[in-house]
């Protein structure tokens, strides 16, 4: 703290009574315990996740955006499979999960006025039925709220019925400004970590 303030071996040393040589090796001690507990295994982790959330992050944003809410708002009048809306937008989610190739599923949420989470659309190979209430654990739920609420984000890994998923949310926002419905991009554990071990040999980072 001294140092913070003062900027100055000198100076701190002054203020806190002790001698520079002193001063100079329990700071440079403290200063190397800092950087240590930084780059501990745990936070080696932790900034590598953040760097793949950047990216999942960017991609469900960016697929929100391209989404046009007017067909998701038609949609959500008529569920039916069957309808236009409903077909334009599933050739566009399947296009999307086939172009990244690492999205394992690609969907469309809309949220009931008693904050359920009901499924609207998804690429081809989804496995809710459109209609279907999602069920799932509350780190999953709570992002997918967030998102509802304007804020993309990713899920720490999580289970599911379905198996074990990393998900990215991104709002879809009407002309207005409001949002209309969410998206989700899912990607599996094995790809997740398989990212993490890339990371760490393109960084050289051992956790």
């Amino acid at each position: 703290m001294a140092m913070e303030q003062y900027k100055s071996l000198k100076l701190a040393a002054k203020v806190l009574e002790v001698s520079q040589p002193t001063m100079s090796r329990k700071y440079k001690k403290l200063r190397n315990k800092i950087e240590e507990a930084r780059f501990s295994p745990v936070n080696k982790r932790a900034i590598l996740e953040e760097q793949i959330n950047q990216r999942l992050r960017s991609v469900a944003a960016v697929t929100a955006a391209i989404i046009p809410a007017e067909e998701v708002i038609s949609l959500q009048k008529n569920m039916n499979r069957q309808t236009s809306y409903s077909q334009k937008l599933k050739q566009k989610l399947t296009m999307i999960q086939e172009k990244e190739g690492v999205i394992e599923w690609v969907f469309i949420f809309t949220m009931t006025e008693d904050g359920r989470l009901i499924h609207l659309v998804a690429d081809k190979g989804f496995v809710i039925e459109p209609g279907e209430e999602y069920i799932g654990p509350p780190e999953m739920v709570n992002v997918a709220y967030q998102a509802f609420n304007g804020k993309a984000g990713v899920t720490p890994i999580y289970e599911d019925r379905y198996g074990e998923w990393k998900t990215s949310f991104a709002p879809i926002i009407d002309d207005d400004g409001n949002i209309v419905a969410i998206v989700g991009c899912d990607y599996s554990k094995a790809y997740f970590n398989s990212e993490m071990q890339r990371l760490r040999k393109q960084l050289n980072i051992h956790v």
